[in-house]
């Protein structure tokens, strides 16, 4: 089973120029399959955690961003790192705000005929600066933004 997913509303004239002042900026997913029980709690049956970072290198003007994935179903050996360097804002831009193709759970483990449905949410955070920069951009510390939970249609598998 895939997931795509898109945040909207996440690069606003702050945090482009939060990135910009090369103050590390990070964009957690987290992600749930869950399954429809009436007269019950709807059961999460996988979740999993997707960090990706960008720090900009204001001497060599490129973006440096890395991703990790955070799989429970996974042994921690096989959950993933990985990093890329770029120079273009753009690929930047639909790297951190798209999920494109994520693997949440192999189509074996969903029973055929229940509903279930995805629930996504995105956490948006910078680090703290060390001195002076934490006195000159004052405003970094304070750019924590967590969105709520974005629930997809109910679906079932034939």
């Amino acid at each position: 089973m895939l997931l795509s997913a898109r945040l909207r509303g996440g690069f606003t004239n702050e945090t482009v120029e939060i990135i910009h002042s090369g103050a590390t900026t990070t964009f957690t997913y987290h992600i749930h399959l869950l399954r429809s029980r009436s007269g019950w709690f709807d059961r999460v049956e996988c979740s999993k955690t997707i960090k990706r970072g960008v720090k900009f290198d204001v001497l060599m003007k490129e973006y440096r961003f890395s991703e990790e994935v955070n799989d429970p179903l996974l042994p921690a050996d096989k959950n993933t790192n990985s990093e890329k360097v770029t120079k273009d804002f753009d690929e930047l831009k639909k790297w951190l705000s798209e999920l494109d193709s994520v693997s949440l759970v192999p189509s074996k483990q969903i029973i055929q005929g229940n509903k279930y449905y995805v629930s996504i949410k995105a956490d948006l955070k910078t680090t703290k600066l060390w001195f002076p920069f934490n006195y000159i951009l004052f405003f970094v510390s304070f750019w924590d933004i967590i969105t709520d939970w974005e629930v997809s249609s109910p679906f079932t598998i034939d």
